[in-house]
């Protein structure tokens, strides 16, 4: 009983009975010292712990043992050296924008061209030198579809024509000549134009383009043909076994249809500076270049089919074929 309630009513029988709390904890008052097990826990108290021993780091205010994060650390020396947060394997940057390796820079805006690979500009490059060194020669892309059901906007085929207007006749005068290639198996105009223009490059570095035998030329209006005579082509077959004897192929490929769709110079900049594909389209078709003129005004298509078929000679051993006419 408290001090103040004076003694246990007489006959009292809790009165010095111990309860069912037994001892106290400890560090309670009349208890065993803080840190001690409580009365009756088997075998010695532990001993104090003391300090730690030599060496052992010292304990903050902070859960986490050891050093500094060493993550932490890799990236600063990263962002030193200019390298992104995220490391050469393409994490993210500081502003969201993913990594070197990981299919974007950290600059938004980047031109993606300056990444081209070298396959896709050399070969146009070497056109474009010719061009420089014959100015009096032009080139233009024309763009089709194949079959002619397909959206305007979605054009299949591209072809490259390097012409030369003033090919010298051998009975004097002069006539229209021209160098073509084609693509169809591509899906994008980038990739189409690069074929293209890979197979232009090597027929201007290789073909003696001072002979006027070299260019394709326009049959005149009395020795047009609809249709090409077998006849024809074992003939040419003849003549070119009979000037290369080691000429193991000469054939000619199944006539292929397109309705253009587009025409262009040969690079985007020169737009506007010239009608080098006006020119071409009429010359390959007198009167087409007027139609085409009025359905690019009123952005629309000429509904007109165009057929290619082009003569290939190869040569024994050879790794390519050789366009010998259109």
């Amino acid at each position: 009983y408290p001090p103040h309630a004076g003694a246990p009513p007489v006959g009292d029988p809790y009165y010095g009975h111990p309860g069912p709390y037994g001892a106290p904890p400890p560090g309670y008052p009349g208890g065993p010292p803080l840190g001690y097990p409580p009365p009756g826990y088997p075998g010695a108290p532990p001993a104090a712990y003391g300090m730690p021993p030599p060496g052992y780091p010292p304990q903050g205010g902070s859960s986490r043992r050891g050093g500094p994060s060493p993550r932490r650390d890799r990236d600063a020396k990263r962002r030193r050296e200019g390298e992104p947060r995220g490391g050469k394997g393409g994490g993210r940057d500081s502003r969201g924008g993913s990594g070197s390796g990981g299919g974007g820079g950290a600059s938004r805006g980047g031109d993606a061209s300056a990444s081209a690979p070298k396959a896709v500009q050399e070969p146009l490059g070497l056109v474009q030198k010719w061009l420089a060194k014959k100015p009096e020669w032009v080139a233009c892309w024309l763009e089709g579809l194949d079959p002619p059901k397909r959206p305007n906007n979605s054009p299949n085929v591209s072809m490259l024509l390097v012409a030369n207007p003033n090919v010298k006749k051998d009975e004097g005068g002069e006539e229209f000549g021209f160098l073509f290639t084609q693509a169809r198996l591509a899906v994008k105009k980038r990739e189409r134009e690069a074929e293209c223009a890979k197979e232009m490059g090597p027929l201007l570095d290789a073909l003696p383009l001072d002979d006027p035998k070299v260019w394709c030329t326009l049959p005149d209006a009395s020795s047009k043909k609809m249709e090409v005579d077998p006849l024809d082509v074992e003939k040419v077959r003849g003549m070119v076994h009979g000037r290369v004897p080691k000429t193991t192929v000469v054939e000619l490929s199944e006539s292929m249809a397109c309705v253009l769709t587009d025409a262009g110079p040969l690079h985007s900049s020169d737009r506007g500076a010239g009608n080098s594909d006006m020119t071409i389209l009429e010359r390959l078709d007198p009167g087409f270049a007027e139609l085409w003129a009025e359905a690019r005004r009123v952005s629309g298509i000429v509904r007109q089919q165009w057929f290619v078929s082009l003569l290939t000679v190869k040569a024994e051993g050879g790794d390519r074929s050789w366009p010998l006419g259109v």
